[in-house]
């Protein structure tokens, strides 16, 4: 889904940059570029971690625990945008949007098929509009924005400083 305008995008990667976290793979973010083609600045694992794995299984599993975690982003990206900058939630239209994108991604990635994938995306879906939706992570994700805002670059441990502050209020 497109920007709408900066502070669309903003919220997007506040809302990738948290998800992230949840996922326990902050350590695969450098930093966000807001002005840069791509804003997103991962490691080389973040793509490639799955190579290193010892046989097909390893791999797999490697593979579709980076599918898992790139849902999550995907989820988190849109819910920061539609929760927080809008106010609202995510309609049928745009859930479908997204699944759609994520049954693409999972058929290429994992072999998967809806059946598969669907409850998973649901479950995602379902615990991280519980995340959204609380204020002290709302108050957190604008916090971000306006850092970003205002540095236009922020490194991975700016970005983790505010969510340990965040995770340190009980979040």
């Amino acid at each position: 889904m497109e920007y709408r305008s900066e502070i669309d995008k903003c919220y997007s990667l506040a809302g990738i940059a948290l998800a992230l976290s949840l996922y326990d793979a902050e350590n695969l973010l450098c930093g966000i570029e807001l002005d840069a083609e791509n804003p997103l600045n991962f490691t080389p694992e973040f793509n490639h971690e799955f190579m290193f794995a010892s046989s097909a299984k390893q791999t797999w599993n490697a593979i579709f625990a980076h599918f898992q975690i790139r849902m999550g982003l995907a989820i988190a990206s849109i819910l920061s945008r539609k929760m927080i900058l809008d106010n609202g939630q995510v309609d049928k239209t745009i859930r479908r949007r997204l699944l759609d994108a994520i049954l693409e991604e999972g058929r290429i990635t994992c072999q998967l098929d809806e059946d598969e994938i669907e409850p998973l995306f649901d479950r995602s879906l379902s615990y991280l509009t519980g995340v959204f939706a609380r204020p002290s992570v709302k108050r957190t994700l604008r916090q971000m924005v306006q850092m970003l805002q205002n540095k236009r670059t922020v490194t991975s441990g700016e970005l983790n400083d505010m969510l340990n502050q965040m995770n340190s209020a009980g979040v």
